[in-house]
Parts: C-alpha cells; structure tokens; sequence
C-alpha cells in the first residue's frame, strides 16, 4: 500500500528520464542511417574506381558508374545528389588509360564526400538544450590498382 506523499512519484520519475530515452532512441535510428549512407558512398566509390582500372576504360565509362550511384536515394531522399567523385592516380592522372604502358600496379583512389542532414537529433538535442550541428560529412574513399 503506498503512502499518501508517494503519489505521482512515478510520473515525475518519467517525467525526468524521457527526455534522455527520446535522445538515445533518435540517436539509434540517425546512426543507423549514418551507417547506411557510408555503406552506399563506400559502394558507390568502389564501383567508379572499378570501372576506371580497367585497361581501356574511358571517362565514359567512369561517369555512367558515377550515374548509378548518383541517383540512388539515400536517408529519405529522393536522391543523393552525390556530386562527382575525386579520382586520383598515384602518378597525378584521373584515370589509369592515360598512363598508357606505365598503368599497371599503379595506385588509383576514388573518393566521395556527402553531406549527411541530420533528420531529427539536432532538433531533438535543441529541445533539451544541447547543441548539435545539421550536417555530419561522410566521406568513401577505394584504392585500386591499374589493371
């Protein structure tokens, strides 16, 4: 039986520890889309660098990879509007054809940066009084070598 001054003591306790439950929650659900997008970028970075090894490949080639990539939706967005990814040899060029014989075994990078928009947690964090920017940049980076 409780006693008369205990009453309401269990919405208070609520009360007190919601704020912190609704950040945690929403701090689950934006990581998971944060985890989603890298693995799309990371794909998306390895499919263009693929493409862009291989002997004969053209710029052509690299950019209908980019296109796959560009219009697939990301974290509730209509598209991802990745904008064309750095692409990078170790000897200064944007693409292993251009090397001619000297390619092969040489390093080519392609890296994609994306600016994630927070959905909700940053207006959840200014609720509690937190801070928290809108956008986190997520960055895919590949590494292969010229075929």
């Amino acid at each position: 039986m409780k006693k008369l001054n205990e009453r309401g003591v269990s919405a208070v306790e609520f009360a007190l520890l919601l704020p912190v439950l609704v950040v945690i929650v929403f701090g689950i659900i934006e990581f998971g889309f944060i985890l989603y997008d890298k693995q799309v970028i990371t794909s998306a970075s390895r499919e263009v660098a693929r493409a862009a090894i291989v002997r004969g490949a053209n710029v052509t080639d690299i950019n209908s990879a980019h296109e796959k990539y560009r219009t697939m939706p990301i974290s509730f967005v209509s598209s991802s509007d990745l904008s064309a990814p750095s692409i990078l040899t170790a000897k200064g060029t944007s693409d292993c054809t251009s090397l001619g014989t000297d390619a092969f075994g040489t390093n080519l990078t392609v890296t994609y940066t994306y600016e994630y928009e927070f959905l909700a947690l940053s207006a959840v964090m200014g609720l509690i009084g937190g801070n928290l920017d809108s956008s986190y940049t997520l960055q895919g980076s590949t590494t292969m070598r010229c075929e």
